[in-house]
């Protein structure tokens, strides 16, 4: 008798495992305030197919599940042609309805154990300016922003393209505890009866099929639940976090802003409601526009611009921990001046690159290795001879014995060529282009591509005073201009109040994440724009 029941239970499971398990179906979440308004959604899922979801908000086809406040939803795939796959919903857990096939029934999943998962990504073509994730499946959707929906996709993490941006899910994204999207394969234990046979089975016959199934549980739980475990660490193992990088434009502490932070002791004194985007960054990048000094032996320029390093800590506190040098005010009071201020950073323990007291410290990356991605950061300068005729290229380069900045041209090219080599993410700060223009120059464009070419993954301009446009080039992101970011006296200079935070999101050293936080300059403080 054991025999026998050990056979039909041997029978059961494996018609089951070779007819159900191998089945490839999708355990996607999401919350229930993105769909909930939706009746059908029609979009793409992974590699280019297409799902039909159906949303029956009171019906059999969801299921909530309230400790993580998501809706659950097991899509069967169900191949139409090569090109088309139709994936329903039918329920999360098990199926809510039995299914007639071939005058059997298929009772619901008895058991279901996930065999592997992996993360996804909500992602759309890049655009500087694009919606929400809520924002994209909305009917009011302007025009302007329908291209998003029209190139919405998920990606995983080892095919994501360079030329899209990841959306976050709300506030959640990879690596949060809440992050709610991945696909996983399962293997599911059920059992297929002919119901007119079930209604004539003898008591001595039922007693066999339930002990029958009783075996093919536990062999089944005996298969896979080590094999759901370890997927479940694999998975918590690669779930990988998001390292944040934020760049500014340029940060003028002359004209009373040095005197604020200090008399305030608050960075938010003067950067007020973009303090908490700054703070919530592993690197803040901007452009100290000024020299750290208390010399009265100024450059013959135009304007030349000098503060108090005080304010240094309040910049640091405000989360500003890497600041470019490179700049046409960096020299403002010459040689003694610019090492004051690089004596000053170094006090304050800020980091910069790409300004030395020579020309070998100048041409040091800085290197910061954050959570296994190791990024590398260098500054030069690019900018055009000043009406006053103070020439940058000439008068503030570093040498073998003077003090200064790197400049462009093919030294740069070849350092970001053997720093590319080391296989970190890579991002010049270049200070260059023309001033109060909106576009990039081709001389800009030029050299920009040509550090894309050589290696960099990000492209900071700065120089212009105005904002310029962002864009995506082969595998990397150039931003052409920060424009200002704290620069009192702006106010009557068309567009040069209006100001920008670019955050980078990069999840296993990729770039995925992309956002833009517009800002208004008012006097000695900046705002984000509400």
């Amino acid at each position: 008798m054991k025999k026998n029941i050990f056979f039909l239970g041997c029978l059961l499971f494996f018609s089951l495992f070779f007819i159900s398990c191998f089945k490839t179906e999708f355990l996607v979440l999401v919350e229930p305030e993105l769909l909930s308004s939706f009746d059908e959604i029609d979009t793409k899922l992974l590699e280019g197919k297409k799902i039909k979801l159906i949303l029956e908000p009171d019906g059999e086809g969801e299921k909530t599940l309230e400790q993580k406040n998501l809706l659950g939803f097991i899509f069967q795939e169900s191949h139409i042609s090569d090109e088309l796959a139709l994936f329903e919903a039918i329920g999360f857990s098990q199926y809510k309805t039995e299914e007639r096939k071939n005058s059997f029934v298929f009772t619901p999943a008895i058991l279901r154990k996930e065999l592997h998962r992996n993360w996804v990504y909500p992602s759309i073509s890049f655009m500087e300016d694009y919606p929400s994730l809520e924002e994209i499946f909305s009917p009011r959707l302007s025009n302007g922003l329908k291209k998003a929906r029209e190139t919405f996709c998920w990606h995983r993490l080892n095919s994501f393209p360079s030329d899209f941006i990841a959306l976050p899910n709300g506030k959640s994204y990879s690596g949060d505890r809440d992050y709610p999207f991945y696909e996983s394969s399962f293997a599911s234990l059920s059992f297929f009866t002919n119901p007119n046979k079930k209604k004539r089975e003898s008591e001595r016959k039922n007693s066999l099929r339930l002990e029958a199934e009783k075996m093919a549980k536990h062999i089944f739980l005996s298969c896979f639940e080590p094999i759901e475990k370890a997927a479940m660490e694999e998975a918590k193992s690669e779930k990988e976090q998001v390292l944040f990088i934020s760049a500014v434009g340029d940060i003028l502490l002359s004209r009373g802003v040095d005197n604020l932070l200090i008399s305030s002791e608050n960075p938010a004194s003067v950067f007020t409601s973009a303090t908490p985007i700054l703070q919530n960054n592993d690197i803040t990048i901007g452009n100290l526009e000024c020299v750290l000094t208390k010399s009265n032996k100024n450059a013959t320029k135009t304007y030349t611009f000098k503060a108090d390093k005080k304010a240094l800590a309040y910049l640091k506190e405000a989360g500003f921990n890497y600041l470019m040098l490179t700049n046409n005010h960096s020299y403002d009071f010459g040689e003694e001046g610019f090492k004051e201020t690089l004596a000053a950073l170094e006090a304050y323990e800020i980091p910069t690159s790409g300004s030395g007291l020579n020309q070998a410290e100048a041409e040091r990356w800085y290197r910061r290795r954050i959570r296994g991605t190791e990024v590398s950061i260098l500054s030069c300068g690019a900018y055009p001879i000043e009406r006053s005729g103070f020439n940058g290229k000439t008068m503030s380069t570093a040498t073998e014995t003077r003090a200064g900045v790197l400049w462009e041209g093919d030294r740069i090219l070849e350092l970001v060529r053997e720093e590319k080599k080391r296989g970190g993410f890579i991002i010049v700060n270049v200070h260059g282009g023309e001033e109060y223009v909106f576009s990039p120059s081709k001389k800009q464009k030029d050299f920009y591509h040509a550090l894309c070419d050589a290696g960099a993954n990000i492209v900071f301009g700065s120089h212009p005073h105005v904002l310029q446009p962002i864009e995506t080039y082969k595998d990397a992101l150039i931003v052409w201009s920060l424009g200002n970011f704290v620069f009192p006296g702006m106010s009557e200079m068309y567009k040069a109040e209006e100001t920008m935070i670019v955050r980078i999101g990069l999840v296993d050293g990729k770039r995925l994440y992309y956002e833009k936080y517009p800002c208004k300059i008012s006097g000695r403080t900046v705002s984000l724009v509400e």
